[in-house]
């Protein structure tokens, strides 16, 4: 029986590249922020907010 190997992405990587479309962000701070509001925890809100920051540094040091 053969290997098969499949292809893996980078999942922060994936995620910088959509976070350079600002409603895909907004629908991603949305999401944080709603999962935040439902648990009280506030790490996954300000991972988010981190990413997007990571985003937009990434986008405008590539121009």
């Amino acid at each position: 029986m053969r290997n098969l190997i499949m292809p893996t992405k980078d999942y922060q990587t994936d995620l910088l590249k959509r976070l350079a479309n600002p409603a895909y962000v907004a629908q991603y701070l949305k999401a944080a922020l709603n999962e935040t509001l439902a648990d009280g925890n506030k790490t996954a809100f300000l991972l988010a907010l981190k990413n997007v920051v990571d985003a937009t540094i990434e986008v405008r040091s590539s121009i």
